[in-house]
């Protein structure tokens, strides 16, 4: 969740986990320290970098006051943190928690800094609904809400289609994407006393195209940016490198390229992937295949099947 920029006596949470990646559970402050001194954590902002902030156990996780340097256990690998008021100053957009954790590790990750627009506090809880063209709920796809390039909050949908984000008021820049097989969209929406539920948002489901001829298969795989966002005109280039298996099909290792569409945004498909054969695949750029150890490039057998998903790595890179 969130925090306001400018104002203090805001807590948060961090996440801390065992080596294998399992819970670490009822820790207390003097189990967490930075460079060897216990009791401790640092934060991170960008306007003003690394500083460190005493720990100091609290008695009741829901029930207790905040109290600078608080910390507590409140479930699975889950810690509440009462930040120190320098942390959520004005001037940086987000602010990272870590340090270190005895039998573990923190799991850090930076938490957005948004701007008080209506004084003291003022974040709503939104409720956006996402369906298909035949009005069902839609389980999982991601909903983004952006101040510029400053991410105020991301969800999923649950299983009634449903996405809670925290906003304050202010005008901002809302994505909602399901992957490869739903369009995505991207619109403007402003959130105000009045208007704090939006109608509910439709993604069209796609249906990836008929193979080219029969024993083919269309792979398809919806590409994203460096944002997360699904994204236009990223390159996908593949060549075969094991034999047919099956449909009288020659061999080739002549390049096959195509990149991804505007509309649907980020969606890209191939209908002419040899069943059963063996393909190496990556994207970017032709060059990057031909380096040495071969590390952007990702090898797959084509399924007997008339569609198939290419690898999802090749979506987040």
């Amino acid at each position: 969740m969130p925090l306001i920029a400018g104002l203090g006596s805001q807590s948060t949470r961090i996440h801390c986990r065992a080596r294998n990646g399992a819970a670490l559970l009822n820790k207390v402050a003097n189990d967490f320290s930075v460079g060897g001194t216990p009791a401790r954590l640092w934060y991170y902002r960008q306007d003003s970098g690394k500083s460190t902030f005493e720990l100091i156990d609290l008695d009741d996780v829901d029930n207790s006051p905040y109290t600078e340097g608080g910390i507590k256990h409140i479930g699975n690998d889950l810690y509440r943190v009462d930040l120190p008021d320098d942390a959520t100053e004005l001037g940086a957009i987000s602010v990272e928690i870590g340090g270190d954790v005895d039998g573990g590790e923190i799991v850090s990750y930076p938490v957005s800094l948004i701007r008080n627009t209506i004084g003291q506090g003022g974040v709503y809880t939104v409720n956006f609904s996402v369906v298909d063209q035949d009005d069902n709920p839609i389980q999982g796809a991601i909903v983004i809400i952006k101040d510029g390039n400053n991410v105020i909050d991301k969800q999923p949908t649950s299983s009634l289609g449903i996405a809670v984000l925290s906003v304050p008021l202010g005008d901002f820049i809302v994505n909602i994407s399901k992957g490869y097989l739903y369009s995505s969209t991207t619109f403007s929406y402003s959130i105000t006393e009045d208007n704090q539920e939006p109608d509910p948002i439709v993604l069209t489901q796609i249906a990836a195209s008929q193979p080219a001829a029969l024993g083919l298969s269309t792979g398809f795989i919806s590409c994203t940016g460096r944002n997360g966002l699904p994204t236009a005109g990223i390159k996908i280039f593949c060549r075969q490198i094991g034999i047919a298996g099956a449909n009288g099909y020659s061999y080739s290792e002549e390049v096959i390229e195509f990149e991804s569409a505007l509309s649907p945004i980020g969606y890209a498909e191939y209908n002419g992937f040899i069943q059963n054969a063996i393909y190496k695949i990556w994207r970017g750029s032709l060059e990057l295949e031909k380096e040495e150890d071969d590390m952007h490039a990702i090898i797959f057998t084509v399924p007997e099947s008339i569609s198939f998903e290419l690898p999802k790595h090749l979506g987040a890179t």
